[in-house]
């Protein structure tokens, strides 16, 4: 397979970039038009963004899945509704994409597969079909959010959804209470995201009144036909084969209209900057759809619901307006891939939309933080050696598996993020370390995520312990504070591990308690043992924990007993220390 091709088509013009648009946010692809002579209808005709979907499910299980949103004449290829600018669609093949391209990105990167097939909402790849990637353009205002959604003012907008045979029994004000606090709810999505980034994300619920910030295509304009058979070229098409606008862009609207692609394309010069007025209540929106949705696909209903957004907001790209959305659906929708009614909600990667089921979502603040943690980037927190779930066994962080709908009353609905996640998050980065695993040494105190900004006596949020491909990450989870629900490893010392793979999950390696230790033999076939010591944890409101981390078996290295806190280096190696640590 070829990663790149140039090629000509049409009257000798040479495609060589292809320009970033509103409706087509491809990025500098580069490919040709296939040949309806050569490749069926349904063929792939535009590149689709890939993401990961992560769902989680009622039974304690997940599911993570490559999927493309595609676009244009592709959409109705896959089978999505007639009404539908754009769907997501399963890709069978993804082995042979990531055989292809192992650093495909969710939310970045563009896929075009020549000659793979659309159908039943399902993209198949074959091996003879030539693959050609990109990313999404810089200039999409789009990916500008997405990219920058991890701090800074964030607008979420909340949807209501309804249809005609279902509805949540939650109001649109309740709703708005359980994700902004608007009408006094002390734990909400607002207050954890805002306490456990230390106001580094400020939630701020949508306003109902606005202009696009970027050009958006006319929708009147059906397509231009280029050659005698008319084959159609919509705004999609424009935007795909870059500089087509200057041998097409005056051909009228082939549905009879006085449209032409320069007057309604944005990639042409056309489109238009369209104000909104939509009716949004304290962030929420209510969302009526005139179908009946027990047992629809779930992915049907939401494309329904984001395409009835898109026209109250006179768009084709909502990310362009909203950092996030948060869609909550009546229960009675399942998965296409078994059936099963019984999901909680799930979420793309580096997306911006998260979907919750049923009204027992509504008032899951951390079910909320786990789903919006995957639009910022964030993949499940795993345990391999948690008995019942590896993806998201590691619950000491939101990313893990949610701890149920009796969070409210158990745990207060609190608790943030694992250490490597906090370090990917970049809120603490100014109260962070970093250190080389086969030399560095770190002597010193780490604090809660709560005790910020009053951090004292060089205190830090996250040591991270480098390591070419796989790094340490170690962090206090002190159970106060915005912490206070933390699941698991309360008031201890956590290690969790991520590989440099953006699109990684994080393991959960240890977790010590005051006095023990823990050494890595070999530390990843490095020939070098590395040792992670808690000298001390004070468990209290304004607590901390002494941590002591070297390079070297914890028994051969007695001299760091007595250790120099400014040197991170034994201060008398004659000392014989009274008693020391049991073993971790």
């Amino acid at each position: 397979m070829n990663n790149l091709m140039i090629a000509c088509f049409l009257l000798a013009l040479c495609v060589t970039e292809i320009s970033a648009v509103q409706e087509i946010p491809s990025g500098s692809i580069i490919s040709i038009q296939p040949d309806a002579t050569d490749f069926p209808s349904n063929a792939q005709k535009l590149p689709c963004i890939l993401y990961i979907r992560e769902s989680d499910y009622v039974n304690g299980t997940d599911g993570s899945n490559w999927e493309c949103q595609v676009y244009g004449q592709d959409v109705q290829s896959a089978g999505a509704p007639a009404e539908s600018k754009h769907t997501m669609v399963n890709i069978q093949g993804m082995d042979l994409v990531l055989a292809e391209n192992p650093s495909v990105q969710s939310g970045l990167t563009t896929l075009f597969a020549k000659g793979a097939l659309l159908a039943s909402h399902t993209l198949t790849i074959i091996e003879s079909n030539e693959l050609y990637f990109g990313e999404v353009a810089s200039s999409s205002a789009s990916r500008r959010r997405r990219l920058s959604a991890k701090s800074g003012n964030l607008e979420v907008l909340a949807v209501r959804v309804s249809t005609n045979d279902a509805a949540l029994a939650k109001s649109a004000a309740e709703i708005s209470d359980d994700v902004f606090g608007t009408h006094g709810d002390a734990v909400n999505f607002k207050s954890n995201a805002e306490e456990c980034s230390n106001n580094a994300v400020i939630i701020t619920p949508a306003s109902g009144t606005g202009t696009n910030p970027t050009c958006v295509d006319g929708p009147g304009f059906f397509g231009a036909g280029y050659d005698p058979s008319n084959a159609l070229a919509d705004c999609s098409w424009f935007a795909f084969y870059g500089g087509t606008c200057a041998a097409f862009g005056d051909y009228r609207d082939i549905a009879g209209g006085s449209e032409t692609a320069n007057s309604a394309c944005c990639t042409c010069g056309g489109g238009v900057f369209a104000n909104y007025y939509a009716p949004i209540v304290d962030g929420v929106i209510d969302l009526h759809l005139n179908v009946d949705s027990n047992g629809l696909d779930r992915f049907d209903l939401e494309d329904l619901a984001e395409n009835y957004l898109e026209s109250i907001f006179v768009t084709s790209d909502l990310g362009s307006i909203f950092d996030n959305i948060m869609m909550f659906v009546p229960s009675g929708t399942f998965r296409p891939t078994d059936n099963s009614y019984a999901w909680i909600a799930y979420a793309y990667v580096r997306g911006f939309i998260s979907v919750y089921n049923g009204d027992g979502q509504v008032a899951a603040a951390n079910t909320h933080l786990h789903e919006v943690g995957h639009n910022w980037g964030l993949r499940h927190a795993s345990d391999e050696d948690d008995p019942i779930n590896v993806e998201y066994g590691d619950v000491s962080g939101v990313m893990g598996y949610s701890t149920g709908l009796y969070d409210e009353e158990i745990y207060g609905n609190k608790y943030c993020f694992n250490g490597a996640h906090s370090w990917q998050l970049g809120w603490y980065d100014a109260n962070n370390v970093e250190i080389d695993a086969l030399t560095g040494c770190y002597v010193g105190r780490l604090a809660g995520v709560q005790k910020l900004p009053n951090l004292e006596n060089d205190e830090i949020i996250v040591l991270k312990v480098a390591y070419p491909a796989n790094d340490f990450y170690i962090m206090y989870n002190h159970a106060v504070g915005a912490n206070a629900g933390t699941a698991e490893a309360q008031n201890q010392v956590t290690i969790t591990s991520k590989t440099t793979d953006i699109n990684a999950r994080t393991f959960l390696e240890d977790q010590l308690t005051s006095g023990n230790h823990v050494t890595f033999t070999n530390f990843q076939g490095s020939g070098i043992d590395l040792t992670v010591w808690v000298r001390l944890i004070d468990s209290s409101a304004d607590g901390y924990a002494e941590i002591l981390v070297f390079p070297g078996n914890f028994a051969d290295r007695l001299d760091y007993l007595n250790i120099d806190e400014q040197s991170c280096l034994p201060a008398d190696s004659t000392s014989e220390p009274n008693s020391g640590p049991t073993s971790g």
